[in-house]
This record gives structure tokens, C-alpha cells and sequence, in this order.
């Protein structure tokens, strides 16, 4: 039976010790800040700071910095050119080139960056459509426009490209 309580018994043992310990460690910290100084000392409250605030005092530069400026400014006004060519946008119904399509973003965006590369001059985009990401490139208003480009893209590996019928921008000068 003696055996039994042994270990329970050192268990308290331990853990009145190590409560002692840690409380004899902390009063010596407590001491040493005492010593030091307190935080009070070290670090005044704002009022105090407030209190010998004289804004006065900074008046003369605000004073230099206006001049400096009055001084940099002049009448010379720089005339902006205004653009005559202007560029209107409208979405209208039209067809692209559907290159890629996965459900995983990582290769959707991989294809994407491929035809970036690839296809400079057109506009080149990733449509997500639960659960598939599709890769699309172009702004075709005519089937026939579309499909004339349509081995160019099978030539330049995207073998299963093909024409979609999608809502495309259509850009013209005004």
C-alpha cells in the first residue's frame, strides 16, 4: 500500500517545489526592476509632453516652406493634347477559340500563360464554369474570322482547340 501512495506522494512534492522555486524567481525580478527605476520614470504620460507644446515655436518654418513654394510655382501651364482617336468598347455576341479546359486551376492557369506567349496579339482569357476552367483566346464578331485562325492554333500545339460561340468584345474608333 505504501508503494501506491509513493507515487501520487512525489508528484506533490514535485509540483511544491517548483511553486516555490517560481515564486522566489519572480520577487527577485520584481527587486531588480525596483533598482533600475520604474516605468513611470522612464516614460512620461502624453499631458506632460502636451503641456510644453508651444506651436509658436513653428511658425518660422511653415513660413520658409510657403515661401519655397510661392517661389517654385509659376503661370506656365503645360498644355495636355487632346486625343482625337478614341476607342469604344461594346460586348456583343461573337465566338472564341476555346484552347484548354481542366478542373485544375494550376494547369488552366499554365495554358493560359502559354497562349499569353503565344498568341500576343489577342486578348486571352481563363472563364471558370463550375467545375471546369477554360482557357479562351481571341474576340472573333464572325464564325468564318474565327475559324480561318483555327489551325493556326493546331499547328502551334493546341490540338484540341475549337470554336465556341461566347459574348466577345468589339472594338472600334469613335
Amino acid at each position: 500500500m505504501l508503494d501506491q501512495l509513493r507515487l501520487p506522494l512525489t508528484a506533490v512534492f514535485l509540483a511544491m517545489v517548483i511553486g516555490i522555486f517560481g515564486c522566489a524567481g519572480s520577487g527577485s525580478a520584481a527587486s531588480e526592476s525596483q533598482q533600475t527605476g520604474s516605468k513611470r520614470d522612464r516614460y512620461a504620460p502624453l499631458s506632460e509632453y502636451e503641456a510644453t507644446l508651444n506651436p509658436s515655436e513653428y511658425d518660422q518654418e511653415v513660413d520658409v516652406i510657403e515661401n519655397d513654394h510661392a517661389n517654385d510655382a509659376t503661370d506656365e501651364r503645360i498644355e495636355i493634347p487632346v486625343d482625337t482617336s478614341t476607342v469604344s468598347e461594346e460586348i456583343v455576341q461573337g465566338f472564341r477559340i476555346q484552347v484548354f479546359s481542366s478542373s485544375n486551376i494550376d494547369e488552366a492557369n499554365a495554358a493560359r500563360l502559354s497562349a499569353l506567349e503565344q498568341f500576343t496579339a489577342d486578348s486571352v482569357y481563363l472563364i471558370y464554369d463550375p467545375p471546369v476552367y477554360k482557357v479562351r483566346v481571341g474576340d472573333f464578331l464572325q464564325r468564318f474570322d474565327a475559324n480561318s485562325r483555327l489551325q493556326e492554333f493546331v499547328a502551334l500545339g493546341f490540338r484540341d482547340a475549337w470554336i465556341v460561340p461566347d459574348r466577345v468584345v468589339k472594338r472600334g474608333k469613335k
